[in-house]
């Protein structure tokens, strides 16, 4: 039987900017790594493993290895695990995808997009504080960002002026990343992103929508489970249905030139809806970052394709608590409130289910809620 191995290393990003073969990611983001480590089994094929100590200790050899993400202190892993070279990028390719996953990128895709009246967004690569400032100045309400950090990290808010510590921030930065890519706050109405797959020929597919929800400092809290059918009809309140799919075939006439062959799997492209005061009074920026790497909004979409009744739709989040011991008593509980119901498929139509174990050091779920459509 054939074996693939489906890691979870959402500290994947971070490892991409620290660029070190040893780099060890912070406490909290390996505590979700091991708490959350059995999460691509909802989506990997059936007998695939998800650790590379499983894999290892059970002698077998993996035919195939999808990760999160791709850097160099997996592949050092994986090194260590006497894994064969040849399932994963050597030196040359894995600094191809560090140079993709870099946030220029999202820049380039950007402008070989054709300018649309329901488009927004311009972003810029800054390479000098006295530029940084001069941006600031004309821009009162500007994002700073650092090319690589993880999701909702390496993100500066900037209102009217630097202050002192945003000042630091930014030489820290560029001394460390040579760049920083700043753009326009715009009003955001909300947030999605088209999920896409590249494929070992160079070829791009169409892999779906997701519609997720943010924090104010732009980390990732949920998803909503629902068809593709359903989010373009729930974007389609702002932005003309034939808009969001011709965004669809711009981007997979873009990508092709972009991903050029350097990467396989899945990627998402995040975006959102913006409002304004002249119309259109809602546009889309139809590249807000470019994530070359699985996503919570893929594990949604495959979530809702593979599970979930056609006649519900739900929720995907991850829980955190810094109290372990109360998450048993708050899964029972949960278990209690909203019962699993299933259709005579197996499918999901209503109720809660646990996508990770708890165990009395657990930090970190994985849970998915669902309901009957009215």
């Amino acid at each position: 039987m054939n074996h693939a191995l489906y890691i979870f290393n959402p500290e994947s990003d971070l490892a991409l900017a620290d660029n070190s073969p040893t780099y060890l990611p912070p406490n909290k983001i390996t505590q979700m790594k091991n708490d959350l480590s059995t999460l691509p089994y909802w989506y990997a094929p059936e007998g695939s493993y998800t650790s590379i100590e499983e894999i290892a200790a059970s002698k077998n050899t993996p035919c195939h290895i999808e990760p999160w993400g791709w850097n160099k202190a997996l592949i050092h892993r994986l090194k260590k695990a006497n894994i064969p070279a040849s399932l994963y990028p050597d030196e040359q390719q894995i600094e191809c995808l560090r140079q993709l996953s870099h946030r220029s990128t999202a820049i380039k895709t950007l402008d070989q997009l054709p300018s649309d009246p329901f488009y927004c967004g311009s972003t810029i690569e800054l390479y000098k504080q006295d530029d940084i400032h001069t941006f600031v100045d004309s821009h009162p309400n500007s994002l700073l960002k650092s090319p690589w950090s993880g999701s909702g990290k390496g993100l500066c808010f900037v209102h009217q002026k630097l202050t002192s510590p945003q000042i630091s921030w930014c030489q820290k930065v560029l001394k460390q990343q040579r760049s920083i890519i700043a753009e326009t706050i715009y009003n955001k109405e909300t947030d999605f992103a088209m999920e896409f797959y590249a494929d070992k020929r160079g070829n791009i597919l169409f892999a779906g929508y997701s519609l997720f929800f943010t924090d104010k400092k732009g980390a990732y809290q949920e998803s909503l489970l629902a068809s593709n059918d359903e989010i373009t009809n729930r974007l389609s309140a702002y932005i003309p249905i034939s808009t969001l799919k011709s965004l669809e075939q711009q981007l997979l006439q873009v990508l092709p030139n972009i991903i050029n062959k350097q990467y396989t799997g899945y990627f998402g492209i995040d975006m959102m809806i913006c409002k304004f005061t002249e119309p259109p009074i809602y546009r889309i920026h139809p590249c807000v970052e470019l994530n070359l790497r699985m996503t919570m909004g893929m594990v949604a979409r495959l979530l809702t394709d593979k599970y979930l009744s056609d006649k519900a739709t739900g929720r995907f989040l991850i829980h955190y608590t810094s109290q372990p011991s109360i998450l048993s008593k708050q899964d029972e509980q949960l278990r209690h409130t909203y019962p699993l119901q299933r259709e005579p498929d197996n499918r999901i139509k209503s109720g809660y289910l646990a996508l990770t174990p708890i165990t009395p050091f657990t930090h970190f779920q994985a849970r998915l809620f669902a309901h009957s459509k009215n």
